[in-house]
């Protein structure tokens, strides 16, 4: 995730170098791919690059990723070039539907845009986690865990990803020369344990880790017992695959590091979910109740030509709801003997905001519809909103 642009020469070297001495320790040094970087704080070390492609030559989005409809991206401060901002609302109106932020690299640097940028992202509507740069080189695995957890709260809000581990080969500038930082195998497993085991220990769930199988399976020994936390792959070759051992399967692909994306100036991480909108959402960790996902903030998504239903049994009081886009034509529904009623329309304004003042019979299922002319989210607060998707 930080850029570091590397010759096809030097990526290639530095494989076979890990490939002959991988498991023999910090005692061999492991080369690192050679080329210029971007300093600390930057996107990711982008893993992908790592089985060659020409640096000077921009990797333009893959054949294959086309084929998974659900799109993200993941920045940091290197899409703030000479401060500049990101458009959310018109990364949002591309298409992207979810992103993640750089948070913090080891205990002592943190983003100084990851909370304007998390905050800007869920406000257009895309599902967003926040990622950790780890530093293996600091014996300190739950501290940058800790530090992670501080700088970005897992919120149950129901648009918030599993936190992200991003732990690759060190970039260049980073005060490392070793391509395993410095640790044997079992040093490394062992410092990586520590740090996911921490952070279950705190939510109650495994991070996702986001690496490459040219780094993971010699600097980690080719261990296996990492696969409960989901995968974000990164390669560049038109393929997912292959994957690093202990993963049948992955869950994010980042397939290029040159995407050009409405709101971003420069180039951008791209990504691809190994799955279906709805199936992102149940990433946040919304809790299951009969069998649907539930949550004051749960966000039904639509893609154009189909609605949006945000269902629920409203409580007493107003609901206020959001949908993405402003100026859009919401009714809201009730559920009577089986049939849904139409019962009155709002017109979001120009925040994309409505209020429903009336509602004051609990125990009614009620639900906001609106038709997506591109793409379209909704959420509801005032009462427990379950959502289903179109």
């Amino acid at each position: 995730m930080l850029r570091n642009r590397m010759s096809r020469a030097g990526a290639l070297a530095a494989c076979a170098v890990l490939g002959l001495t991988g498991l023999t320790g910090p005692s061999s040094a492991r080369a690192l791919p050679s080329g210029p970087a971007v300093p600390r704080g930057g996107g990711r070390a982008h893993a992908g690059a790592v089985p060659g492609a020409a640096p000077a030559t921009p990797r333009a989005a893959t054949t294959n990723a086309a084929s998974y409809p659900v799109n993200g991206i993941d920045v940091a401060s290197y899409q703030h070039s000479n401060g500049a901002a990101i458009d959310w609302t018109a990364v949002a109106g591309s298409g992207v539907e979810f992103a993640y932020v750089k948070a913090t690299e080891g205990t002592t640097y943190v983003n100084p845009y990851y909370q304007s940028d998390a905050q800007a992202a869920k406000q257009a509507g895309l599902y967003v986690g926040a990622y950790a740069y780890v530093r293996p080189d600091s014996n300190d695995a739950v501290a940058q865990a800790d530090k992670l957890l501080t700088v970005a709260p897992v919120a149950s809000d129901g648009r918030t990803l599993p936190p992200m581990i991003d732990i690759e080969w060190p970039y260049s500038g980073s005060g490392v020369s070793d391509a395993c930082w410095g640790l044997t195998p079992t040093q490394m497993s062992t410092w990586l344990r520590s740090f996911v085991d921490r952070v279950h220990a705190r939510i109650g769930r495994a991070p996702t880790i986001y690496t490459n199988n040219f780094w993971w399976d010699p600097c980690t020994g080719n261990n296996t017992t990492f696969g409960s936390s989901p995968l974000s792959i990164a390669h560049y070759n038109g393929s997912p695959t292959p994957l690093p051992l202990g993963w049948a399967n992955w869950t994010f692909w980042q397939h290029t590091d040159a995407a050009t994306v409405p709101g971003i100036v420069g180039g951008v991480d791209a990504d691809v979910f190994n799955g279906s909108l709805a199936d992102v959402g149940r990433l946040t960790g919304s809790p299951l109740v009969n069998g649907k996902y539930l949550s004051y903030a749960y966000a039904a998504a639509s893609r154009k030509g189909s609605a949006v239903y945000i269902n629920g049994l409203v409580k007493q009081g107003s609901a206020t709801g959001t949908v993405r886009s402003p100026k859009r034509t919401v009714y809201l529904q009730r559920n009577l003997h089986g049939a849904w009623q139409t019962m009155l329309l709002r017109v979001t304004d120009w925040y994309g905001v409505f209020t429903v003042g009336f509602i004051s019979v609990p125990n009614y299922q009620y639900r906001f519809v609106v038709t997506a002319s591109g793409n379209a989210w909704g959420t509801t607060s005032g009462g427990v909103a379950t959502t289903t998707r179109t």
